[in-house]
């Protein structure tokens, strides 16, 4: 048995969670087989030295910090090959999934032996750094579903509001009812994490105070109705519509 002259992992996390603005609480991991220790890899979030340090490094325990409400999770970790410091880095929220690779992730930072030092740091610096990186994913989730979202659109219209194939030959009423399916199939995934991502970067748009009281009542109407199931319903019908009156006009060309 050999002794160390830090601290217990978990102590060290609980007293740190309880300088974090919030409630934060701490649990232990174990990763006494290597291949635990390897799909931790898969599920961090990081650009700095907490990844090549897992990835390189056999590591046989960390704390996790989570705070309650947002879900935002941290893992704390001793630096290898240090007597003292520690590393600490983020796993993404829930709906991005794996976080290995992502060029938006937050870099993980060193923190000293000292839980009001150390509490500091992660206040002033890595949970800023954590929530810039948040809102550019979502941007980028965002603007990347909605660029597929009009090239599906723009196929689609092609083939059903034109009336037409490549070859001016019209189309029938099974392979209209196809392409619509197709559009349907491709866009709407991409639609809804639109709708799951488009309400918090909407909340980041708005001002806390503003000479255009109006823009901010826009910005909230969007976020409102964002969330609405009618919107659904509405985009739903407004497709429907779309495509009865692309077959109309179709079989008055035909």
């Amino acid at each position: 048995m050999s002794t160390s002259s830090r601290p217990y992992i978990g102590d060290a996390a609980r007293d740190i969670a309880r300088l974090l603005p919030g409630r934060w609480d701490a649990a232990v991991e174990i990763y006494s087989h290597p291949v635990w220790q390897e799909d931790l890899a898969a599920w961090l979030w990081d650009s700095g030295e907490l990844t090549r340090a897992v990835q390189s490094t056999r590591i046989l325990y960390a704390a996790t910090l989570t705070e309650s409400v947002s879900g935002t999770t941290l893992l704390l970790t001793e630096r290898p090959e240090h007597q003292h410091d520690y590393l600490l880095g983020a796993f993404p929220p829930k709906p991005f999934g794996e976080g290995h690779g992502d060029r938006h992730a937050p870099a993980s930072i060193i923190l000293p032996p000292f839980p009001d030092r150390a509490a500091k740091a992660i206040k002033k610096r890595f949970l800023p750094a954590y929530d810039r990186a948040v809102h550019d994913r979502r941007t980028a989730t965002v603007t990347d579903a909605l660029d597929r979202i009009h090239t599906e659109h723009n196929a689609w219209t092609t083939k059903v509001i034109s009336g037409r194939y490549s070859d001016a030959s019209p189309p029938g009423a099974d392979a209209l009812d196809d392409a619509i399916e197709t559009f349907l199939d491709k866009a709407w995934p991409e639609f809804l994490s639109v709708m799951q991502h488009a309400p918090a970067l909407l909340d980041k748009c708005r001002p806390a105070a503003t000479a255009q009281p109006d823009d901010t009542h826009a910005l909230a109407r969007l976020a409102d109705s964002s969330l609405t199931p009618r919107t659904w319903t509405a985009a739903s019908r407004s497709t429907d519509e779309s495509a009865a009156a692309g077959h109309g006009r179709s079989s008055a060309r035909g």
